[in-house]
């Protein structure tokens, strides 16, 4: 499971579902240069204090969740308030991927 960045039209679907301004950044660490946290691409609204992450699944992963497997959430230094969804292709207009 790897993040990516998200589309243009992601990007577009959280400014409308979430009525706010969306872009897109590189979350880091706090110092942004500890060499044992992989930067992530997001997209985040500042209005509301919310980031979200586009996550996809190798072949492999798919498999194991159609046979009953787990998605695990793991935080390091607490655990925030999160969701964790799926959102279909029909529901992005535009999305390709």
């Amino acid at each position: 499971m790897q993040p990516r960045n998200a589309t243009i039209e992601e990007v577009n679907y959280w400014s409308a579902r979430e009525l706010t301004y969306a872009q897109t950044m590189i979350i880091s660490g706090p110092g942004e240069l500890e060499p044992d946290v992989i930067p992530c691409p997001a997209v985040v609204m500042p209005n509301k204090n919310m980031v979200a992450v586009v996550w996809e699944l190798d072949e492999i992963e798919l498999a194991q969740l159609a046979k009953g497997g787990k998605l695990w959430l793991t935080t390091y230094g607490g655990l925030p308030i999160h969701n964790i969804e799926v959102i279909s292709k029909e529901d992005v207009p535009g999305d390709s991927g």
